[in-house]
């Protein structure tokens, strides 16, 4: 019987070409979109992180303890000095670790005597926050931080801002790590444009000398970021708390994780994945929808040869399963052929990448990601969408089933 019924249900698919496409095209491009939609978040997500530890904290941070219950604010009066900044590096080499010692200061950026736009500037060591940081790869016009010249590496959302190039001065004004006001003019040597929409929109560099001489740092950094030989947290970060504890002149230092500091995106991405999945839900209560029309749809057209399968002594529960059968079929069409849309959607934007900036340009998304999106693999999202596909498509079968076998033979054959 199980046989003849896919048989029949078969032959009900290629009979009803149409009806068939229509269904299964529907399933196909839910499941195309939530392939492309997972994989692009995906990315998203992850990129965000990367640049949470690339351009923003690196694996994690070395600061005083007053600093790191301030930091939101910028103190530049809590600071590690020369020779607890020595003693770090020292101790980061033994791991195989690199450092870069930061100052962070909270100034205004101004013009030709315009308007002061507010802006983070840190003064960094070139040398080694290069090792650290992967600010120096994204200088797009000019170059580099040099030690040996006066300069500020701005962002080329910081050039349209100010209205500035290569080669303009513009003024700092800041408060200095004795809490005096100064400003200061510095020529723009370098434009760098990062994916990281956080510091592109609110970070400028200096050099470490050109801060000792003029803001007062004297040789002092408010952080050390640290970044790991895998870039991964541990376990050097467990040896390098013990070191320090080990350390004298260190007991007032502490640590803060990019987890940590990064812990108001991590909310915000944890929300998104959240609105992410609401989101297919709604795509697949749609897909739903469709299903059950189509099948009622076929009840209704074929009330006669239901009633006539009934009164030949074909079970309820087989009428049933004709219905589910052939509603299956149409949900492993739809969902093969949506994986291998989706495959192909996924593909093209983890090779080529899809570029948003002309719909996106200075709007903040929430993620840590440039205006060029692209996709990664979730090899698992794919099969749980493929069985997902044909798992629903099964279920809402049920529903115009059930309403087939309680109408009456006599009124089913003389519809």
């Amino acid at each position: 019987m199980i046989k003849t019924l896919l048989i029949l249900s078969w032959k009900n698919l290629k009979r009803h070409t149409k009806r068939t496409v229509i269904t299964s095209s529907a399933i196909s491009f839910g499941i195309a979109l939530l392939i492309w939609t997972d994989g692009l978040l995906k990315w998203a997500d992850n990129e965000s992180k990367r640049n949470l530890i690339r351009y923003e904290f690196g694996n994690f941070i070395i600061c005083t303890k007053d600093f790191k219950q301030d930091k939101d604010n910028f103190p530049v009066n809590k600071v590690l000095n020369k020779r607890q900044i020595n003693k770090i590096k020292s101790i980061a080499e033994k791991y195989n670790c690199y450092i870069a010692p930061r100052t962070g200061f909270k100034s205004f950026l101004s013009f030709n005597r315009n308007f002061g736009i507010p802006y983070i500037v840190y003064a960094v060591n070139p040398d080694l926050d290069f090792k650290v940081f992967k600010i120096k790869n994204s200088v797009i016009k000019g170059t580099y931080l040099n030690n040996n010249e006066d300069g500020i590496l701005i962002s080329e959302y910081c050039k349209k801002n100010l209205n500035v190039d290569i080669g303009d001065y513009i003024t700092i004004e800041t408060k200095t790590r004795y809490d005096t006001y100064q400003a200061v003019q510095v020529k723009i040597t370098g434009i760098y444009r990062t994916p990281d929409p956080v510091v592109d929109r609110n970070q400028v560099f200096i050099t470490s000398k050109f801060a000792d001489r003029n803001l007062q740092t004297e040789g002092t950094a408010t952080i050390i970021a640290v970044k790991t030989e895998n870039n991964k947290n541990e376990p050097y970060l467990s040896k390098i708390k013990a070191a320090i504890k080990k350390e004298r002149g260190l007991s007032n230092l502490t640590e803060i994780t990019w987890q940590e500091a990064g812990k108001d995106y991590l909310l915000l991405s944890r929300s998104k994945r959240g609105a992410s999945k609401i989101i297919i839900i709604f795509i697949f209560v749609i897909v739903a929808v469709g299903i059950v029309n189509t099948m009622l749809m076929a009840v209704f057209e074929r009330t006669k040869e239901i009633g006539m399968l009934r009164a030949l002594g074909i079970r309820d529960k087989y009428v049933v399963l004709s219905f589910i059968f052939e509603s299956a079929g149409i949900g492993l069409l739809g969902s093969l052929i949506g994986v291998i849309l989706g495959i192909i959607a996924n593909a093209y934007s983890v090779t080529y990448g899809l570029d948003f900036s002309s719909a996106l340009k200075d709007i903040d998304i929430g993620y840590r990601v440039g205006t060029i999106g692209y996709n990664e693999w979730n090899p698992k999202m794919m099969l749980g969408a493929f069985i997902f596909g044909i798992t629903i498509s099964i279920l809402v079968s049920i529903i115009p089933a059930r309403k087939a076998v309680k109408l009456k033979i006599t009124e089913s054959v003389n519809n």
